[in-house]
């Protein structure tokens, strides 16, 4: 007999459609059984969405000859701006905001994307390239229909040793979301702020175990935590804070004209020519540390590096070259501090670059530091 249980819930406030009216909070509690525990990194979500060229007539579709797409590496992980996750008696992990920026880079360090698709379930297209999920979800043929999905979300949940222990003795588990802005999710010259999409039958799925005693009673997940700065020039500096004790930090740039406009799409990485990075913080001793790199290869390496990939043949790899008409889109920043923990509650760290960048073509960087978390 199977110990496993799977367990299929709907979001707390339940209704017939979600994000009927764009941005949207949904939240799910997951209730561990007595007796039994959570079996680490198996939370999916899943549900169907139909896209609407029109927010106001629910049978609105878009043309075969209509311009617009949505990004082929991240699927529908892209419904969702932000995710959170809290206990009753172990308090808020900290959020993930710009969720899709998230996700976008676990899929530069798995080209492959295989922490984004699954074949252990048909996500009905997630993998192809962009222009074959247009046509799959948003083809006229989807005219008033919804289409199927589901996705592992890159969270503390699904980002746990395999030894951990999660009981109940913490109470329940929240898990919430907010949808995304659909001029963040789709793009394209037939676009505009008018369109609009719907999800319905939106389920989190997860797994329970019986309690293995033999375990220390302790959950060990990696947590991931947000900052975004606005970059205005060729030689910048910014310091962040965030709730958590972190050891990598990993990020991409984006122009800050490409963010909510019809015709862009946000998740696309670009390299502003940065000649010089340098990450930064003091030490125990108020000693200053930093982490300096002198060219494009060593910056991306390191970014790699710090997403768990330090294969030296990624720089050279064609997908991570400029593509006619447009910048990398595989262009990240990063630093592993390997052993380092900083405490960015008290502690700041710094980033320094510098690059083309100027008052004209402002960028926005966004910034992921990652640490790990027991409960």
């Amino acid at each position: 007999m199977d110990p496993h249980l799977r367990h299929s819930i709907f979001p707390d406030a339940q209704k017939a459609t979600y994000a009927d009216g764009g941005v949207e909070n949904i939240d799910w509690t997951l209730v561990i059984p007595e007796g039994r525990m959570y079996v680490p990194n198996s939370t999916w979500i899943s549900g169907e969405v139909k896209f609407l060229s029109d927010n106001s007539d629910e049978n609105s579709t878009y043309a075969n000859t209509d311009k617009v797409a949505f990004d082929g590496s991240i699927g529908m992980h892209a419904l969702f701006r932000s995710m959170t996750i809290s206990t009753d008696m172990g308090g808020t992990l900290p959020v993930q905001d710009e969720y899709p920026g998230w996700a976008k880079q676990v899929a530069v360090r798995k080209k492959n994307q295989e922490d984004l698709c699954s074949s252990a379930i048909d996500n009905l297209a997630l993998c192809l390239p962009a222009n074959d999920m247009t046509r799959f979800y948003i083809s006229p043929e989807s005219a008033g229909a919804y289409r199927s999905w589901a996705f592992k979300p890159l969270v503390p949940l699904n980002m746990m040793s395999t030894d951990s222990m999660l009981d109940n003795r913490l109470g329940d588990i929240h898990f919430g979301v907010t949808t995304n802005d659909v001029l963040s999710i789709l793009y394209g010259a037939s676009v505009t702020a008018s369109g609009g999409y719907r999800i319905k039958n939106l389920k989190l799925h997860y797994e329970t175990v019986p309690r293995d005693n033999s375990l220390p009673r302790r959950a060990v997940m990696s947590v991931v935590a947000h900052a975004k700065h606005t970059v205005a020039s060729s030689l910048d500096t910014m310091s962040i804070n965030l709730p958590l004790v972190a050891s990598r930090f990993c990020g991409y740039y984006v122009p800050t004209a490409n963010v909510k406009q019809s015709t862009k799409n946000e998740y696309q990485f670009h390299n502003p020519e940065i000649s010089r990075l340098e990450f930064s913080y003091n030490d125990q001793t108020n000693r200053v540390v930093t982490y300096p790199m002198r060219s494009q290869e060593e910056i991306l390496l390191n970014g790699m590096c710090a997403l768990g990939e330090c294969d030296k043949t990624l720089i050279n790899n064609p997908r991570l070259e400029q593509r006619e008409g447009e910048d990398s889109d595989y262009f990240v920043i990063g630093a592993d501090l390997g052993t380092v923990s900083l405490d960015l509650r008290t502690q700041r760290l710094g980033i320094r670059t510098e690059s083309a960048i100027t008052s004209a073509g402002k960028f926005f960087l966004n910034v992921y530091a990652v640490g790990e978390k027991a409960l």
